[in-house]
């Protein structure tokens, strides 16, 4: 192939993606704000997403060579249009990022078989969820909060999982601390239900009764339509017996050993008095000429110190 050849097939290829190629421009208006993104995409046709998510959260839209990200407003409400999907998307998912940076489960949604513009919506988005702690012993307080659509029923639902003992020892422990809970071993865990605020916020207290490892998710109703449900979140709550076990008992056989050993020395010195003679050498030989050293360098610095004195005043 000659030179001028190849620089005619050049020059053919980048006309094609130039012509393929679409620059386009699309700005929502939240709340006097305006987001607008900016996007070259080989794009096949333009689709419009619409939906509800916790306030002034970052939506993000994804697929093969798609994106748009945009911000809902106070209300949840988002709107992406137009965003243009590229010839190799065949769905579009959609994750929502609150204002605490907390991401919600995605939705994905699979492209409709044509190449005119679509409306896909109303879509309504996971809500945001976190636990203030993974692991907690009985009777301790923990909670789960996240953000969904502003002044909706919030339904949290557990799972319970069966904890797995890392040793034969605490296989052994656990079990001996079913024997201290039998009254909470029977309840059972219903279904919490919460409402979020204007801006959205919900929060539980965690159940902290029964000692059990939990699978927790959330899932908000708006217009009585249920949104998808949350992140899976695990949580544990240890039997108090394992508290005491693991912290304190060792404390206590510290104690009582240090409080025999206390006992034992004394009534050997009352019988021998041998630890008496130790201490009167020790003080002989070493603490009483220690003090007389120490005094005598005190003095020695302390008449140093008053003819410094004299010689300045003279």
């Amino acid at each position: 192939m000659n030179n001028w050849q190849k620089y005619l097939y050049l020059i053919t290829v980048l006309i094609i993606l130039n012509v393929s190629t679409c620059s386009c421009v699309f700005a929502v208006n939240q709340s006097g704000r305006k987001t607008q993104v900016t996007a070259d995409i080989p794009s096949r046709y333009n689709i419009r997403l619409f939906g509800y998510t916790a306030p002034n959260a970052i939506v993000q839209a994804n697929g093969i060579r798609t994106f748009a990200q945009v911000l809902s407003d106070k209300t949840g409400y988002f709107l992406i249009d137009p965003l243009p999907v590229a010839d190799e998307a065949l769905e579009i998912c959609l994750i929502t990022i609150d204002a605490e940076r907390r991401s919600g489960f995605p939705f994905c949604h699979k492209l409709p078989d044509t190449d005119k513009p679509s409306e896909i919506g109303p879509i309504l988005l996971a809500p945001t969820l976190s636990l203030s702690k993974g692991l907690i012993w009985q009777k301790q307080t923990a909670e789960a909060s996240g953000q969904t659509i502003p002044n909706a029923k919030v339904d949290i639902s557990f799972f319970e999982t069966q904890q797995t003992a890392s040793s034969n020892t605490e296989a052994f422990f656990r079990t001996l601390s079913k024997f201290f809970n039998l009254e909470v071993e029977a309840k059972g865990i219903p279904i919490i239900s919460a409402e979020s605020d204007e801006k959205g916020n919900f929060s539980v207290n965690m159940p902290n009764y029964k000692a059990l490892t939990y699978r927790i998710f959330a899932k908000a109703y708006f217009d009585n339509s249920p949104t998808l449900k949350s992140q899976t979140l695990v949580f544990r709550v240890n039997p108090y017996f394992d508290y005491w076990w693991k912290y304190i008992f060792p404390k206590i056989i510290f104690f009582l050993i240090f409080i025999l050993l206390l006992v034992y020395l004394v009534y050997m010195e009352a019988k021998t008095k041998k630890l008496r003679r130790v201490l009167i050498r020790f003080n002989e030989k070493k603490l009483r000429p220690f003090g007389v050293r120490a005094h005598l360098r005190f003095q020695r610095l302390l008449y140093n110190f008053q003819e410094y004195l004299r010689s300045d005043q003279k």
